[in-house]
């Protein structure tokens, strides 16, 4: 039987995966700079703004932001903002 979870847990899976993947992008952006190999993170490549959103969890708050900025479609919107 598959497991069941509330919006309570959920959010904080959520929130600890978010974690782990900032520390991985901090990581690998140290990582990148000790192998002199160019790398961006996802963040700085998008208006601060969405970043903030996007890391606040307000992810439709922050597609919103991203096609007003950009004028990208909703399914790049999802994309971009997901990856942060």
């Amino acid at each position: 039987m598959p497991a069941q979870f509330d919006a309570e847990q959920l959010l904080r899976r959520f929130e600890a995966i978010g974690d782990r993947m900032r520390a991985i992008e901090a990581q690998l952006e140290i990582l990148s700079e000790k192998a002199g190999v160019d790398y961006t993170p996802p963040a700085q490549t998008v208006p601060e703004d969405v970043a903030k959103l996007a890391a606040e969890g307000k992810t439709l708050e922050a597609m919103a932001a991203y096609r007003k900025a950009t004028g990208a479609n909703a399914d790049d919107a999802r994309t971009v903002v997901l990856g942060l």
